[in-house]
């Protein structure tokens, strides 16, 4: 039984490390396919966050047409902040492959439509870095009898959570170890029924342990830096390890691919003060009691006291004071959740929200720049850096059908920045009440890695929608 393409995906590796440690002989089987192939880098599209480089990169399409740019966003006709879960208004490359005729396997991959494959095998939210809801599988009856077989996930969908109970960076380490191990043996055996046209398979870990530890590898208390007992060199060792365990199961003239990233760096985000920042913009600042009980809510929902459906019906609750609020103040702008390397800020449009306050055309153009000039001029604790680096403005950049569905703008914060507190003539002060388990978040690049070498046709560093195009080219 032998696979014709083997697409492996290492969710959140960092192409730099993965590049110097390859070079340094501690990622092997990864050296020996650059050394014989040929890699691209990748590169994000400006201001989204990590979940648009794998829809985006499954899809084909940029987000204005697939809809998604993160696990919560607005949603019609109210455009209320709902989950988005994976209500994608495109379909991931491998059910193209399964209508023309081919046999596919997708293993939990990340942020991705689910196709409802016929013929094929669908693994999702098994294995994951976060569940968006229980495990599933096409055809629906696999997922139990791999569950009974191999297990399920060591850190039950969501390691931040482990993390922030108290659990150490060495178990959490050990779980992930673990969880890859599951992973390879569960694809191992897949791989092992028939023939395939093409297997692909994620290993989320890089994604877990980049957000949780980074501190250990970049500095900081316990550096670690290129040390043996570094939990993320271990985890990317790991991934390496499992890459040479599946290749031998490729026919051939078969052909292996390994698309990784978005890479990590420290975390800065300023994402917690954007709320009260355009509220005070507007005049509209809450009450300290107001916004006590606001983040008294969210630390008590992340902290894991309660149950599951208690947290979400709490974050239901939550969602809705802040719609009846934000209308009841009047706000023609406000923020919407987003990953940590920018904020959203979404415009009371006319003709789009229902409670719409702004016009289109002239008045929304002023109005945007306006925010804008304004984030701007904002500086950190130390009154030198600026807290934005970048304001992207949606609308001038996509014009998609789902267009709607998306921030106006995104406010790509400066990593440069101290996050203790923030201040400008327009707000005054506001002290930092963030409270993140994370040290590591997202860049905005990856890398493709294929066992061939790639045409110079290829530019040297690629979009999603450029590896997908590669990607479906050559299976």
């Amino acid at each position: 039984m032998a696979v014709k393409t083997l697409v492996i995906l290492l969710d959140s590796a960092d192409p730099a490390l993965v590049a110097n440690w390859a070079a340094e002989g501690k990622l092997p089987t990864i050296a020996s396919i650059m050394e014989r192939g040929g890699h691209r880098n990748i590169e994000n599209l400006p201001g989204f966050g990590s979940s648009v480089f794998w829809s985006s990169l499954f899809t084909g399409v940029d987000p204005s047409f697939h809809g998604g740019y993160y696990k919560d966003q607005p949603k019609p006709p109210r455009y209320v902040v709902d989950r988005f879960d994976r209500n994608f208004r495109s379909a991931p490359f491998w059910k193209v492959l399964e209508d023309e005729g081919r046999q596919v396997v997708v293993f939990d991959a990340p942020e991705a439509p689910v196709a409802g494959l016929q013929k094929g095998i669908e693994l999702y939210d098994w294995l994951s870095h976060r569940r968006d809801g229980p495990p599933g599988s096409s055809p629906p009856n696999l997922i139990a009898e791999l569950i009974s077989r191999f297990g399920d996930d060591p850190l039950k969908g969501n390691a931040n959570m482990a993390y922030r109970q108290g659990m150490s960076a060495e178990d959490v380490a050990r779980l992930c170890s673990q969880r890859a191990e599951q992973r390879t043996r569960a694809s191992l055996e897949i791989l092992g029924e028939r023939d395939w046209d093409m297997f692909m398979v994620n290993y989320s870990e890089p994604h877990d342990i980049g957000h949780l530890v980074w501190h250990m590898h970049d500095g900081g208390e316990s550096a670690m830096g290129n040390a043996d007992d570094n939990p993320l060199l271990r985890c990317y060792r790991d991934a390496d390890m499992a890459i040479g365990q599946l290749l031998p199961l490729m026919e051939p003239n078969g052909k292996a691919f390994i698309v990784l990233g978005p890479g990590m760096e420290p975390r800065v985000t300023f994402n917690s003060f954007l709320p009260e920042i355009l509220r005070a913009f507007q005049g509209k600042q809450r009450k300290s009691t107001k916004r006590w009980l606001s983040d008294a809510a969210t630390r008590l929902m992340v902290s894991g006291i309660l149950p599951e459906h208690f947290s979400e019906t709490l974050k239901k609750l939550k969602r809705q004071f802040a719609n009846k609020a934000r209308r009841g103040a009047g706000l023609r702008y406000f923020a919407l959740p987003n990953n940590d390397n920018a904020g959203a800020v979404r415009i009371c449009l006319r003709g789009r929200e229902p409670d719409g306050l702004v016009e289109p055309g002239a008045e929304y153009d002023a109005l945007c720049n306006e925010i804008s000039e304004r984030l701007m001029a904002i500086r950190d604790a130390t009154g030198e850096n600026p807290i934005v680096s970048e304001i992207i403005k949606i609308r001038s950049d996509y014009d998609g059908p789902n267009l709607d569905l998306l921030p106006d703008l995104f406010v790509v914060w400066n990593r440069n920045a101290e996050t203790a507190s923030i201040r400008s003539p327009d707000i005054g002060t506001l002290e930092n009440t963030e409270f993140g388990v994370r040290s590591g978040d997202h860049t905005q690049l990856g890398m493709l890695i294929s066992s061939e070498a790639l045409s110079e046709t290829i530019p040297p560093k690629l979009d999603p929608m450029g590896v997908n195009r590669l990607l479906t080219a050559a299976i």
